[in-house]
C-alpha cells in the first residue's frame, strides 16, 4: 500500500518540477507575450466615398455568388449606412470622436450589461447582453478616424446582430479606413 501511494505522488511532483512556482518570476519576465490574434478580414475591395461627400475609402466585402454587391444609404443627417448582406452593415458619420463619452454612454444603459474586450485610443469593442443575466451578448463597436481637426464615426448598425467574428472583422476594417487627399 505504500509503495502504491509513492508512485501515485510521484507524476504530482514532477508537475510542480515542471510548472514552477507559478509566480513568473525572472524566468517568466524574459517570455515574449503571445502576439495578439489577427483578423483575416476576407475578400475584400475598396469603396471610395468621395461620391458621398467623405473623403475616405473602406474595405467591403468583395461581391461574388453569395455576397451581394455594396449598398450605401445617405442618411438624412448626412451620414452614410454601409451593407453587405445581413453580416456586413455599418455606419459612418461626422461626430465629436469622443470615445470616453460614449463608453459612459454604453455603461449608462438600464436594459444591457456592456463588457468591453478592446478600449483604446481607436475605438471600442464589446458585447451587450441584458442585465442579471447569463444571455449570450450581441457584439458591437465605434471606432473613430481623425482627419485633421474633422472626427469619423464609424459603428456597426444597432438594429442588426452581429456575432463576435463579424463584428470583430467589421471593427478591424472600420480601424483601417483610409483618408483620402481632397481632390
Amino acid at each position: 500500500m505504500k509503495n502504491l501511494l509513492i508512485l501515485l505522488f510521484i507524476p504530482v511532483i514532477f508537475l510542480f518540477v515542471k510548472c514552477g512556482s507559478g509566480d513568473g518570476g525572472a524566468e517568466g519576465e524574459d517570455r515574449e507575450k503571445p502576439a495578439e490574434p489577427t483578423v483575416n478580414i476576407g475578400n475584400t475591395i475598396e469603396l471610395n466615398l468621395a461620391k458621398w461627400g467623405y473623403h475616405l475609402t473602406i474595405q467591403v466585402p468583395a461581391p461574388g455568388e453569395t455576397v451581394p454587391e455594396a449598398i450605401v444609404e445617405e442618411l438624412e443627417w448626412g451620414g452614410l449606412e454601409i451593407r453587405v448582406g445581413t453580416g456586413f452593415q455599418l455606419q459612418l458619420g461626422g461626430g465629436e470622436g469622443d470615445i470616453a463619452q460614449r463608453k459612459a454612454d454604453i455603461n449608462l444603459d438600464d436594459v444591457y450589461e456592456a463588457t468591453f474586450t478592446v478600449d483604446d485610443e481607436a475605438g471600442l469593442f464589446y458585447s451587450q447582453k441584458f442585465k442579471g443575466t447569463d444571455m449570450e451578448g450581441n457584439f458591437h463597436f465605434f471606432v473613430v478616424i481623425k482627419d485633421g481637426d474633422v472626427f469619423y464615426e464609424i459603428e456597426d448598425i444597432k438594429e442588426a446582430t452581429f456575432g463576435e467574428g463579424q463584428a470583430r472583422r467589421m471593427f478591424e476594417i472600420a480601424k483601417a479606413i483610409k483618408i483620402n487627399s481632397p481632390s
